[in-house]
């Protein structure tokens, strides 16, 4: 087992975040997170975050702020992982993408659906968020 190096983006609008649902089924449970992926050798975390959107859902993002970095060891679909997650906030470049509700991306050859989800549903426990270190850096932006 390796540690995986991550870069995520915090895209957010109108106080909601676009995130993908994923499903544990030794757990069975439903659970969101943000778009982003693994740090190819001799990438920045920063060029990451932009080819991952670009690659999954096909938009162009600006970065806007430096990376908070935190750690998140878990389990998916009973396998033990881990990971340094590297998180920025972006933006789209084309502003009129903020009124699509939903975006079809790609993930090694599976298809996925982005979308908006409402900060507070997250805060509020009423949609499961991972990481959870990312949920506390919600609530400390909501404080």
């Amino acid at each position: 087992m390796n540690i995986r190096n991550i870069a995520l983006c915090h895209i957010e609008h109108n106080g909601r975040i676009l995130v993908f649902k994923g499903h544990d089924s030794v757990k069975d449970i439903t659970f969101h997170r943000l778009l982003g992926g693994g740090i190819e050798f001799g990438e920045t975390a920063k060029d990451t975050a932009i080819r991952e959107l670009k690659e999954e859902i096909n938009v162009d993002v600006d970065i806007l702020s430096p990376a908070t970095v935190f750690e998140n060891v878990f389990s998916l679909n009973g396998e033990p992982r881990h990971e340094i997650a590297f998180l920025f906030a972006g933006q789209f470049k084309n502003k009129d993408l903020y009124a699509q509700e939903e975006f079809i991306g790609d993930e090694n050859g599976e298809p996925f659906r982005a979308f908006w989800v409402s900060i507070d549903e997250f805060l509020t426990g009423q949609k499961r968020l991972y990481p959870e270190a990312y949920l506390n850096f919600l609530n400390r932006l909501k404080s």
